[in-house]
This record gives structure tokens, sequence and C-alpha cells, in this order.
């Protein structure tokens, strides 16, 4: 077998060389010499000089033999010349000389940066060796380099091209100059060491939390790009706002509530999800002049302002009226009408704003219509999303056809998660972020408990290892129960002081675990969607879940579910 060489070059890399005679002496030593022997080329290093300070250092070839030890050459082209006083030189073809550093020199001081950086491995250290140590010079260009003897160069350690000729011979020649009673030689294994400590693949790669923060930078200009459509709306009273998942709806949502509110009107944001409406909240004064709330919560609001201003209850006359029908899709709706009814302005806005619009059902529209102050002077816009539907209502808005406005831009996903979740997507498809991100990655095994573990396993390497933030992780369940999945997940340890949130979305240094229903409309860096053999066959479970994932999406569930998924990475 032939000898390893560091780098590999092809002949026309060889060609391209600025020193024709190290492509020379490359070519010989990679066709000549056999397998005990590890050639590096052109190596770099930092070394010690005896002021205190480093230089940089560059050697023509360092090489180890297993049954010698280190060896470093200095190659020099053409001819070389030497005067005490001037010190070395090279001859060109023109009898022309060019001053040069000393190669003896340059050599010896190769052989010790070399050994200094071996010394700093442990796994060198472990071996325990003292192996020679020497240095040559080689001129492939001379053929008589008797005459270059000197005290600091002898013959032993110069070669030619006759050395070139037969440099296996030469080389074993050179190592045993240097070799002394007490060194052993290198040895197959310490070859294998060299290998691995000075020509290991170097794979550096920034820390996760670097790449979020990336990835975020490039959200906020897409979602400020995004935010034009609120300008085409100009001063049209009802517009309604369609995007699929990721395309900015809750955001540009915000955005004209506080416009509206900074203009001066009373404004009503609305939306169908608790977690969603207390994300919204806390984005305005509770005494301004945006009150964001759930539909339900708003309705629950108008009953019991019209109890405490001591008028008839007026859930008590929904429920006599309609006493058989469901409490939050008829009777809260009916009651929440008859009580903006009866105190007027109090409970009504100037402006409108809804989120999630696809889950509201046609009898919600009712109480929401009553609440505004004027039907032809009051603005109401809706944002919703067909594909993230997952109430099984059916809603028509009171806002015409002619007035909606598409996005058209996803700037939450990366590219690789915006294409999972728009497998599931029906309907006119937005464009990617063109955020890369990475390939969404499934985490099998067969039972619960054993996915929980690996979850548990993933979430402390993102906290511990790549610098995520807790509170950037979420564990969204399908499976039912919910509770079986949130106890076991419970029953993992995370590094201190993570720790697990049980549906609460804004503690500290918390990994939270909800479901995915209730996460609809809200977002993490990296999501751990937790599936079982229902959910993912289920198209909008799996279209919302999958796009909370702004850009690390991992699918959790065992070998068989996942394989439904067909996804292209690997199992970790």
């Amino acid at each position: 077998m032939v000898a390893k060489i560091y780098p590999v070059l092809t002949d026309s890399q060889l060609r391209n060389l600025p020193s024709t005679a190290e492509a020379k002496v490359y070519s010989r030593l990679r066709d000549d010499l056999s397998d005990d022997f590890l050639i590096i080329h052109g190596k770099s290093y930092v070394a010690t000089r005896k002021d205190g300070g480093h230089g940089d250092g560059e050697a023509d070839f360092v090489i180890f033999c297993a049954g010698h030890g280190l060896l470093t050459v200095e190659v020099k082209g053409g001819g070389v010349a030497y005067c005490p006083e001037t010190g070395w030189a090279s001859v060109d073809r023109f009898g022309n000389s060019h001053e040069i550093k000393d190669p003896v020199a340059q050599a010896r001081n190769q052989k010790y940066a070399f050994l200094n950086q071996l010394k700093m491995h442990r796994e060198w250290n472990a071996l325990r060796r003292r192996i020679a140590l020497g240095h040559a010079v080689l001129l492939p260009d001379v053929d008589r380099v008797e005459e270059i003897a000197m005290l600091e160069c002898p013959n032993a350690i110069v070669g030619g091209s006759r050395a070139l000729r037969d440099v296996t011979n030469w080389l074993n020649e050179v190592y045993d100059y240097w070799e002394g009673d007490d060194c052993s030689p290198l040895g197959a294994d310490g070859l294998r060491v060299i290998e691995r400590v000075l020509c290991h693949t170097i794979h550096v790669r920034p820390l996760l939390r670097d790449i979020l923060e990336d990835d975020n930078a490039v959200r906020l200009r897409l979602t400020a790009e995004q935010a034009s459509v609120l300008r085409t709306l100009g001063r049209r009273k009802r517009a309604a706002i369609v995007g699929a998942a990721g395309t900015g709806k809750t955001v540009l949502a915000l955005e004209k509530a506080r416009m509206l509110a900074n203009a001066g009107a009373k404004v009503l944001l609305l939306c169908y999800n608790k977690p969603l409406a207390a994300v919204l909240s806390r984005q305005f004064d509770p005494a301004g002049k945006v009150f964001a709330c759930t539909f339900h919560q708003f309705c629950q609001h108008c009953c019991r302002r019209c109890v405490e201003m001591g008028r008839t209850d007026p859930m008590a006359r929904a429920q006599a009226e309609v006493p058989d029908d469901d409490y939050f899709d008829i009777q809260l709706p009916l009651a929440a009408f008859y009580a903006i009814d009866d105190l007027g302005d109090e409970l009504r806005f100037d402006a409108i704003v809804i989120d999630e619009g696809q889950d509201f059902g046609e009898e919600f529209w009712l109480p929401v219509e009553m609440a505004m102050k004027s039907s032809a002077d009051s603005s109401m816009y809706v944002f919703y999303d067909e594909n993230q539907r997952l109430y099984s209502r059916v809603s028509s808005f009171p806002i015409p056809e002619s007035e909606s406005y598409p996005l058209t831009k996803n700037c939450r996903n990366s590219k690789p998660v915006h294409d999972l979740a728009y497998r599931y997507y029906e309907g006119a498809l937005a464009d990617d972020s063109g955020i890369a991100g990475v390939d969404p990655m499934p985490l099998a095994a067969p039972h619960l408990r054993g996915q929980a573990k690996k979850i548990a396993q993933k979430a402390t390497e993102l906290i511990h290892d790549e610098g995520v933030p807790p509170s950037e992780i979420a564990v969204l369940v399908a499976g039912k129960p919910k509770e079986q999945y949130y106890d076991l997940l419970r029953s993992e340890t995370l590094p201190r002081p993570a720790r697990w949130s049980r549906e609460e979305h804004f503690q500290e240094r918390s990994i939270l675990i909800d479901t995915v229903r209730r996460f609809k409309g809200l977002e993490r860096d990296v999501i751990f969607l937790w599936l079982d053999d229902q959910s993912v066959a289920e198209v909008a479970i799996m279209y919302v879940g999958v796009s909370r994932a702004k850009s690390v999406l991992y699918l959790v569930a065992d070998s068989d579910s996942l394989e439904q998924l067909q996804l292209a990475s690997r199992t970790v």
C-alpha cells in the first residue's frame, strides 16, 4: 500500500504549485513510499520565538515513519550557494544568485515546532514514546551535493537528485543518522495518532443560538416588508387579510390595532385561543385604547358588566331562549349580543381587529357587529387562514369578497419547515422565507416513555451545548389524553435552572409543554411536535403543528408513524 499524503493534490494542482521543485518531490514521495509513511506538505504552524513572542512558519514536507520518527525536509529548487559572510542563496539557470533563508535552520526549527504541537495533545502524550527527531535539506535539481558539507549541514542530511531517485533509502539513511539508543520507533499506532492530531478534518459551526438570532433578524425584515399590505388598505373600513401559516398575520393584526389606537380609536382586538390572547394583551397598556382578549372572554366581559350595572342578566335570558344549545357556540354569543344592546357605547368600539378569523362561528359575528359603534363609520379587519381551521366551524365573514387581501410571503418558517408544512396546505402557496434552516428531524422511540426521554435529552443538548434559551423551545402534544404526555415529560430532568412549564407561556427559563390546538397562532424557534399514529394523518393538526416552528423542528413518534411522513432526514 502507498503512503498517506496530505493534502491530496491532483496532477493539475501540482503543475500549478509555485515551486516546481516541491511538485517534483511531492510526486516522488506519493508514488514511491509505502504505507509506513505519513507525509504532510506545506503545513503551516505558529511557533514560540526566543523573545517569548510567536511567529509563523511553514514546512515544505513533514514526514513520519512508523519504523522511525519525525523528519522535516526543506526543499530548494535550482542550484544553491553558501557564503559565510552573506549566507545562503539560490542560483538560477543563468547563474544569478538570489538570497534565501537558511534551509537548514528552517528545517531544524520546524521539527521542534511540530513536536511541541504534538505535546499539546493528550492522545500523543498517552503514547509515552520518545521518537527520533530529524531535519534534512533536499535539492532535487542538484546532482552533486557532497560539496555542501559544513558543520551545520553534514552530507548525511542533504539529498540531491540521486537521493530523490531512491527516496525510501535516502529517508531511512537520514532517520538512522538522527536516531539514538534511547529512541523508539513511532509504530503503526503512533502513525494513526499523528494522523488524527495533525491531519483530522476540522468542522466548526456557529452555535444554534447564534444561527437562530440571525434567522430572526431576517424575519424582522421580511415582516416589515409584508406590512406594506396595511398601506394598501388605505381608508377601507372593512377588509379580510388572508394568509397561510407564517405569513405574519398576528404581527400585522397587532400593528393594525396599534395604528388605529394611535389615531385615537377605541380598538377591540379579538382572537380565539387563550394563549394567543395572553400574548396579544401583553403588547398593550391595560388602561390604553386597545382591549385584547379571546372572543369568549369578551362575551363574558359584556355579560359581567351588564350585571354589575344592575341590568337583567343577559346569560339567563339567552339560556331561557335556547336552553338546549351549546354554551360557547350559541348561548354565550347571544348573551353578549343582549348585553351590548343594553349597555350601548360602553361595550362598543371604533374599530375591531380579529386574528384567527377562520375559527369564528356564524353566531360569533352577531355580537361582533353589535360591538361596532357605527356600521358605517367603524372599522373591521379580519386576519384568517382557512387551512388552520381546527374547530369544524363554517363561517362567512361580514366582509365583501372584493375586500380580501392576500399575504404572499412566509416570514416565519425556515425553508425546510415551510416545505413540510405546505404539504398539508390547500390553496395558493406563499413564497418561502429563504431562510436556509435545517431539515425537520425525527425522534423515534417505540413507547411514550422512550419518546419523552428522547425529547428531554435533545432539549438538554440544545440548552447546554447550543446555547438555545429554554423559552425558545416548546413541546406541542398532538396525542390524547394530553395529561399522559405532560406527566411523562415532566418526570424527565433538565439542566438547571431550566424547567418544564405546563401550559404557562411566560415562565422564565422554562420549556413550554402545550397542545397543538392551544398553541395555534403562536411560534417558537424550536418545536418538538409529539405525534401519535392518528395525528400524523390529521391534515389540520400537522399543518398547524409543523408551522409553529420558526427554524428547528423535531417530529416525535414511533418509527411506524414517522415513516408515514416520508422524511428525508435520518432519525436522531
